[in-house]
């Protein structure tokens, strides 16, 4: 650097030139340039992460809905569509004969009970109301009241063995004949009580489809058969027909059902 008064050269870091004694100026784009770097700040980094973390976060999130709603149908859809597929038809002539999904009916021990007395020869008793509708039983048969202290519609018994319920119960948008008995169904596959062979079917009780369920429970010896189904009235009637036979007449029962007397 040169002095500009009289041009003799001065060391970098003088203050004055040594030659006449005139105060040395710094450039003042260096100046400009050494005060911007020492007071501008850097960029942040921190944003940029918190966008890919949520980033993320969200993509998992969908990612995580998406699998429950797949698992939840899958899971489900085998249950909805048993009930709704499958379409024999329940013949009064014919006793419930459930099977063991292979074909071959279930074998005989799981029913040893051979000494249910004969439906043919037996009076007959009207039970019901015109709220629930009517049954015609064979023989004479008791009220029963579920140890569980339900209330509900009417339950009867025979030879403390057999348990016959109807019950009815007004139809909403989210109780219908199908809803009541796909939970029924799911209950006795998935319950905590174990359950055999529990299966639902598309049926008819008297004039009336119904769906069906029903499953052998081993601890008892006890099959239990379900129908659920809408007469028309405004109502989902329920029938249940319980005992350790499965080829008995009883479960012909339902078959009888009338909503007036």
């Amino acid at each position: 650097m040169n002095c500009k008064n009289c041009n003799s050269p001065i060391k970098k870091g003088n203050a004055f030139c040594p030659n006449c004694g005139t105060a040395v100026e710094e450039k003042k784009e260096e100046v400009t340039k050494t005060v911007e770097a020492a007071v501008t700040p850097k960029k942040s980094k921190a944003p940029l992460i918190i966008g890919i973390i949520i980033g993320s976060v969200l993509l998992l999130t969908i990612i995580i809905v998406v699998l429950i709603i797949v698992a939840v149908k899958l899971y489900f859809q085998p249950l909805v569509n048993e009930v709704n597929t499958n379409t024999s038809t329940y013949q009064p002539t014919t006793p419930v004969t459930p099977s063991t999904g292979n074909g071959n009916t279930v074998p005989s021990t799981t029913t040893p009970s051979t000494t249910t007395p004969s439906t043919t020869t037996e009076n007959t008793m009207v039970i019901g109301s015109d709220e629930y509708g009517y049954l015609t039983l064979p023989g004479k048969w008791y009220t029963f009241y579920d140890v569980s202290g339900t209330k509900s519609g009417l339950q009867y018994t025979k030879d403390s063995i057999w348990i016959v319920s109807i019950d009815s119960m007004e139809k909403t948008t989210t109780i219908s004949a199908e809803s009541l008995a796909k939970t029924a169904l799911y209950n006795m596959k998935y319950g905590d009580e174990k359950v055999e062979n529990a299966t639902g079917a598309t049926v008819k009780v008297g004039s009336y489809t119904a769906y069906q369920v029903y499953g052998y429970y081993p601890n008892d010896n006890i099959w239990l058969v379900e129908w659920f189904f809408e007469p028309g009235d405004g109502k989902v009637h329920y029938i249940s027909v319980e005992g350790n036979d499965r080829t008995s007449d009883y479960f012909k029962i339902p078959d009888s059902f009338k909503l007036k007397k």
